[in-house]
């Protein structure tokens, strides 16, 4: 226990960075392939259009994966709460 408590206050306890799997960069590049022959296909205002929904999209990630976070580490403590609940008969 006092290893994480210990790497939590060094900072070193950072649950948004992770090595990116084979299939997630295989879908980045995807998206990117896409993206770019849209762009070459769009005119200067749908360029900027398209950029506007890709950073509007990636907002909207950004603050799902923060709620999907805190939910997940609530039902954790609730899990680790009820876990240490001993009852006696």
């Amino acid at each position: 226990m006092d290893k994480i408590i210990e790497a939590l206050y060094f900072g070193n306890v950072n649950p948004a960075e992770h090595k990116s799997s084979s299939k997630e960069r295989e879908l980045m590049g995807y998206v990117a392939r896409h993206k770019e022959a849209l762009c070459q296909k769009l005119d200067a205002e749908g360029q900027i259009t398209l950029e506007k929904l890709a950073t509007a999209f990636t907002e909207l990630m950004t603050e799902r994966e923060i709620d999907i976070f805190k939910q997940g580490f609530k039902l954790g403590m609730c899990f680790a709460i009820e876990g240490t609940d001993i009852e006696t008969q």
